[in-house]
C-alpha cells in the first residue's frame, strides 16, 4: 500500500499524508470537485481495494482523534473521538476469558480505562 500511495504523494493538491493500516489522512488543497475526482483515480488503479472518502472543510474523525481547526487562530488542534458505539465497560477478571489474557490484559486495563476516565472528568472536551 505504502509504494501504491508513494506514487499519488507528487500530486501538488496533496499535502502531508498520514497512514494507519487502512485509514488515510491528508489535507487537500484544490476544490472538492478535484478531491472526488483524484478519489476516483484512485479507485481505477486496483480492482482489490476501494477508497471510501469522508471529507469537511472544519473537522474529520480520524482514529480516535477529531482534526479541526480553530477559525480564530487558523491552526490545527485534535482532541478525543469517543465512537457512538463505545462503552463504558470493563471485562472483570472472573468473566470467561483465557487465563492468560486475565494475567496480562485485566490490570493494564482497568488502569488505563481508569486513567481516562478520571481525566475526562477533569477535561470533558
Amino acid at each position: 500500500m505504502h509504494k501504491f500511495l508513494t506514487n499519488f504523494v507528487k500530486y501538488k493538491e496533496l499535502h502531508f499524508l498520514a497512514r494507519l493500516v487502512d485509514d488515510i489522512f491528508f489535507f487537500w488543497h484544490s476544490s472538492t470537485e478535484n478531491l472526488i475526482k483524484f478519489i476516483e483515480l484512485l479507485n481505477t488503479q486496483l480492482k482489490t481495494i476501494k477508497f471510501e472518502l469522508n471529507y469537511s472543510h472544519n473537522e474529520i474523525n480520524f482514529l480516535d482523534t477529531i482534526i479541526y481547526i480553530d477559525k480564530n487562530t487558523n491552526t490545527l488542534h485534535s482532541k478525543l473521538y469517543i465512537k457512538p458505539t463505545a462503552k463504558k465497560s470493563v471485562l472483570t477478571f472472573y468473566q470467561p476469558t483465557p487465563h492468560t489474557c486475565k494475567k496480562r490484559n485485566t490490570i493494564f486495563t482497568r488502569i488505563t480505562t481508569s486513567t481516562y476516565y478520571r481525566r475526562r472528568q477533569h477535561f470533558p472536551n
